[in-house]
C-alpha cells in the first residue's frame, strides 16, 4: 500500500503499528487480530484498509517497526561507540544489570516473532534476518576497532565472535523469556563477558 502523505496520515499508520505490535507481544501473531488492534488504537476498518491491504502487511509493519527500534537501541547505538575491550565488557555487564533491575522477561521482539513464522514466510523472515546480520556487524565492526588497537590477538576470528557474541544474546533473552527468569541472561551474558577477558592481549 502507498505510504501516508500527511503528517496526520504517519501517525494514524505509526498508532495502528505501536498497537498491533503491542499484541503481537503480548498474543503472538497468531492469537492477534485486526478488530482487536483497532479496538486497541481507536481506528475505524477504513482507516486500517487504507494503510494495510491485510493482515499479513501489518505483520510486515510490526517486524519493521521492531527491527528499527531494536538494532538501533540495543546494537548500532552503543556498540558504535564501543571501541575498547574494556569498553565492549563493560557494556555487556551494565546490559545483564539493567535487564535483572528492569525484570524484562518478554526476550527478542523479533526472535519471539521468529519462532512465530512457518516455512512459508519468507519475507517476515527475511526482515528479522536483516536485523541479525545488522546486529552481528555491529558486533564484527566493534571487534575489528579493539583488535587494531592490539587489545585482542590476530588468532582472534572476529567474524565467528561477533556470530557467538549474537547468539549470547539472543539465547540469552530465550532462556529468560521462557523461565520468566532475567537473571538467566545475565548468567549468560556474564559468562561471555568473561571469555571476552580471557581473550584479552
Amino acid at each position: 500500500m502507498a505510504e501516508p502523505t500527511t503528517e496526520k496520515g504517519r501517525r494514524a499508520k505509526r498508532s495502528i503499528v505501536q498497537s498491533a505490535a503491542d499484541l503481537v507481544a503480548q498474543r503472538g501473531i497468531v492469537d492477534t487480530f485486526i478488530d482487536d488492534v483497532l479496538e486497541s488504537c481507536g481506528m475505524g476498518k477504513s482507516q486500517f484498509y487504507h494503510y494495510f491491504a491485510d493482515k499479513d502487511e501489518l505483520i510486515t509493519e510490526v517486524v519493521r517497526f521492531r527491527s528499527e527500534t531494536l538494532y538501533r537501541e540495543m546494537y548500532f547505538e552503543p556498540l558504535s561507540a564501543i571501541g575498547t575491550l574494556t569498553g565492549l565488557r563493560r557494556w555487556i555487564r551494565q546490559f545483564a544489570e539493567m535487564i535483572v533491575q528492569a525484570n524484562y522477561t518478554q526476550g527478542c521482539p523479533l526472535g519471539t516473532l521468529a519462532m512465530q513464522l512457518n516455512q512459508s514466510e519468507t519475507l517476515l523472515r527475511g526482515e528479522i534476518n536483516n536485523v541479525m546480520d545488522a546486529a552481528y556487524w555491529s558486533f564484527h565492526d566493534a571487534l575489528g576497532r579493539i583488535r587494531e588497537k592490539g587489545q585482542l590477538p590476530k588468532r582472534v576470528n572476529t567474524a565467528d565472535l561477533a556470530t557467538y557474541l549474537v547468539g549470547v544474546f539472543q539465547g540469552g533473552l530465550l532462556l529468560s523469556r521462557s523461565y520468566q527468569d532475567p537473571t538467566k541472561l545475565r548468567t549468560v551474558l556474564l559468562q561471555a563477558e568473561k571469555h571476552l577477558k580471557q581473550l584479552a592481549v
